[in-house]
């Protein structure tokens, strides 16, 4: 009769982190002492059998006759074992179960589920019991590429990287397996958005991966698949995002994107300026034009134009004495109805009383720069509804 398996994988909480912090003493002594802790509460249950996964792991086998009550005692042991290296140490420790397993290579199947299940730890941080999941439909990714690339686009690297550990945690509370997210789902994630940023991709947007793999070595995505605490996933996304920012943000933007806001930056103020126009100009259809900015920058074509209107227009108001009507005509508003109307919606006052507010020196300088968006200024600009400004559609 074949005997049954749980494995218990024991793992220091944030080690190589607090290792680097408190220096290679602190990291010897807390191994030693918590490798104490795993050997003589194993020896005390009796029935396990203890190896050592490097470098702040321990790999714990049970076995039994038969399935009953094995893996609450498991349990048991984890719990024995966290709470005594949490006592007798200047660690903490997260211990991951897997399911109980039987037959031809059930040891090697229980530990593979418990280093798998030990990538939960993201969701909750250290200190842990974690079980393996055993049930429920699988889970779909959902595809979060293009709103990815607009953060970057951007320069929005943080709001980035928190979407994406959003995205994970999300996979793992809804039982993915934390080998189809760490191993397949993220790396390829991470792979979509470097291929989409490579300056050296093919003419048709598809990815050349002799080029994009010079921006992410396939070691560093083996790396990302063995990592489990939420620190070191987190500083993993930070140093690859950063890195891929560096690629396409607002001074490098690639391919048509860039093309369209150079052409933005340049014609704003010119109130016959469409997505039409725009589009002949630059030789591609409407259609086109607008999904391409939609997936740079989140956003379309004349919420960019209104901002870039309402931000000169900003300028302009506050630091000089321009008739409105003149400062309208020259932010791009084809009427000075149409320039009221947007400055209202969009900022919440008039020009006149934007007027007003710049001579009392309420309101900034600066507005004759041809780039940014007057989101930067007003928290209303990019977000209001979908404005009237007719001469930018």
């Amino acid at each position: 009769m074949s005997r049954c398996v749980v494995a218990l994988c024991v793992d220091l909480d944030d080690y190589l982190v607090q290792a680097q912090r408190r220096g290679p003493d602190w990291a010897e002594q807390a191994r030693a002492e918590a490798e104490r802790v795993v050997a003589a509460a194993c020896a005390d249950h009796g029935a396990s059998r203890v190896g050592t996964v490097p470098p702040d792991s321990w790999m714990v086998t049970l076995t039994g006759a038969a399935p009953d009550g094995l893996h609450d005692e498991a349990r048991e042991l984890a719990s024995r074992i966290r709470r005594r290296i949490a006592a007798s140490t200047s660690a903490t420790a997260s211990v991951a179960l897997s399911a109980v397993a039987d037959g031809h290579g059930a040891e090697a199947r229980a530990a593979r589920q418990a280093r798998e299940t030990l990538a939960g730890k993201v969701l909750g941080g250290g200190g842990q019991i974690l079980t393996a999941w055993t049930g429920g439909e699988p889970v779909e990714p959902p595809d979060i590429t293009g709103p990815v690339l607009a953060m970057l686009r951007r320069g929005e690297t943080a709001h980035a990287v928190a979407h994406v550990e959003l995205w994970v945690e999300t996979l793992l509370r809804h039982g993915a397996s934390a080998r189809d997210v760490f191993v397949r789902w993220l790396p390829g994630l991470v792979m979509d958005v470097a291929a989409a940023v490579d300056p050296r991709r093919a003419a048709d947007g598809s990815a050349r991966w002799r080029s994009t793999l010079g921006l992410l070595p396939l070691a560093d995505l083996v790396a990302l698949s063995e990592l489990h605490e939420r620190s070191q996933v987190h500083e993993w996304l930070l140093d690859r995002f950063e890195a891929l920012t560096g690629l396409v943000g607002p001074a490098g933007r690639p391919g048509l994107a860039g093309r369209a806001h150079e052409l933005l930056g340049r014609r704003f103020t010119d109130d016959r300026l469409t997505l039409s126009r725009a589009a002949a100009e630059l030789g591609v259809s409407p259609f086109h034009l607008a999904h391409t900015l939609r997936q740079d920058s989140a956003t379309t074509f004349r919420r960019l134009v209104t901002g870039l209107r309402v931000r000169k227009a900003l300028g302009l108001l506050g630091g000089g004495d321009l008739p409105v009507a003149e400062v309208g005509r020259r932010c791009g508003f084809a009427t000075t109805r149409q320039f009221r109307a947007t400055m209202l919606r969009e900022v919440g006052l008039s020009p006149s009383e934007l007027r007003s507010r710049g001579r009392a020196g309420h309101l900034g300088q600066g507005g004759d720069e041809p780039g940014g968006c007057a989101a930067e200024d007003h928290g209303q600009i990019g977000v209001a509804q979908p404005c009237e400004d007719h001469a930018a559609q």
